[in-house]
């Protein structure tokens, strides 16, 4: 496996997806659907974050919707394995910062393009 330089593009609790997922994103296409999709419960929408998607890919990290406050996700590592990339994703939880309020946890980066025909994710608690 080849671990590979990651660079935090987007993260943050409130996402409008709500369900523990993991996108892999290789077009401008893809990144547009994910971000309104991701960004349905916000107006306006923020800016969608530039990503040159000719030498670049996206990882977008979801943990899911959480009761309260406090939760976090974090994409740890992206590896690169032949046509597979894993990826893992730490799910961190501040007992201090708790709040009632609920949230949906995500993290996104941007590593260099890689083929691949596989993406594994690996949802870890911290």
């Amino acid at each position: 496996m080849n671990k590979v330089e990651i660079k935090t593009i987007a993260c943050g609790t409130d996402s409008a997806i709500d369900s523990q997922c993991l996108r892999y994103v290789t077009t401008l296409e893809q990144w547009h659907a994910l971000w309104m999709e991701h960004n349905a419960n916000q107006f306006p929408v923020p800016p969608m974050p530039v990503v040159d998607f000719k030498q670049k890919a996206v990882i977008a990290a979801f943990i899911g919707q959480r009761s309260r406050g406090g939760f976090s996700c974090t994409v740890e590592s992206v590896e690169v394995s032949g046509e597979v990339i894993d990826v893992t994703v730490a799910e961190n939880v501040d007992v201090e910062n708790c709040t009632p309020a609920m949230t949906q946890p995500y993290h996104m980066v941007v590593f260099d393009l890689a083929k691949a025909n596989a993406v594994s994710g690996n949802f870890v608690e911290a």
